[in-house]
């Protein structure tokens, strides 16, 4: 079973705009309300291609409440709610001529929710994967996360982790089967600012020497790069008109993550990931599973040797 943790998750308030201007009115062509957090995204995704999942989340209040039964229509998500003190918070994305994200904290998350999820977590078996993505809300630090990636690792389980402010010495210890970086994350994490495509891989394997046995570095318009179990690869992605930025990674990581355990074609998988991060930037709302398939099509993926 694939399991997606949202520590931190949100309503997210979509208001696209034609246009937007400074000290004056602006006009909002369309709004909406949609579940979200990256571990959320994660599964709504993985639903969209037919894959199980159980999305754990803390919920909090009307908002988490709201939560809760956007996911109930869903047909391969399961969600399992933990409930805290406080209000689960509200993003408020704006896009259309240009992206804003405006994220709250999110609320303080108590030793009593924080614990229920660990013992969550004590189902655990090797046939597991537990995907810990997005940001941490008050209470919640890297420690903890290091915890939850011990358990998830005795159990014989994988952790994969996409969370931010974690450094390369963050990892020892830890047997992480997957991250997934952007450009700037990865600077963060090795304290290097001068990474480009010459040297990548040399800093990509100081990770990998931590504790990581995967990294999947996502590089926006340049497509994405992987170094771990399989070697390295580069995917490049087809040009498109970006509808929005929002959900892009989130895609990537929950469809190769699905796809790698599946198949173990590593190709294959970087493939129908890329095409599912391309797919979701370039449409309203989720894109289908034909649309996401036939995107494939347009995807290369080079080994690097």
């Amino acid at each position: 079973m694939i399991y997606t943790v949202t520590l931190n998750p949100s309503i997210d308030y979509f208001l696209k705009f034609d246009r937007t201007v400074l000290d004056d009115v602006n006009r909002i062509n369309e709004s909406s309300f949609v579940a979200a957090g990256k571990g959320i995204n994660c599964s709504k995704m993985l639903d969209v291609l037919g894959i199980p999942s159980q999305t754990i989340y803390f919920s909090g209040g009307r908002t988490g409440d709201f939560i809760n039964e956007s996911l109930k229509p869903y047909h391969f998500l399961t969600a399992h709610p933990i409930a805290i003190d406080g209000l689960t918070r509200i993003n408020v994305k704006v896009y259309g001529s240009v992206d804003y994200a405006f994220n709250p904290t999110g609320p303080l998350v108590e030793e009593g929710p924080k614990q229920e999820l660990l013992d969550h977590l004590k189902i655990l078996n090797s046939e597991d994967v537990v995907i810990i993505s997005g940001s941490l809300p008050r209470g919640v630090d890297k420690d903890y996360v290091k915890t939850m990636c011990r358990l998830i690792s005795e159990r014989g389980a994988k952790s994969v982790l996409d969370v931010p402010n974690f450094k390369v010495a963050d990892f020892e210890g830890l047997d992480v089967y997957l991250i997934k970086p952007n450009t700037d994350e990865l600077r963060y994490m090795v304290d290097e600012e001068n990474i480009n495509e010459d040297n990548y891989r040399d800093y990509m394997k100081k990770i990998q020497e931590a504790g990581v046995r995967n990294i999947l570095l996502s590089m926006g318009k340049n497509g994405a790069l992987y170094y771990g179990e399989y070697g390295t690869y580069h995917v490049s992605t087809p040009k498109i008109k970006v509808v929005k930025s929002i959900g892009a990674g989130d895609s990537m990581l929950g469809t190769f993550v699905a796809t790698i355990l599946q198949t173990n074609d590593i190709e294959k998988s970087l493939r129908l990931a890329s095409a599912a991060s391309t797919s979701i930037v370039s449409c309203e709302g989720m894109p289908s599973a034909e649309m996401i398939n036939e995107m494939t099509e347009r995807i290369a993926v080079t080994r690097i040797k």
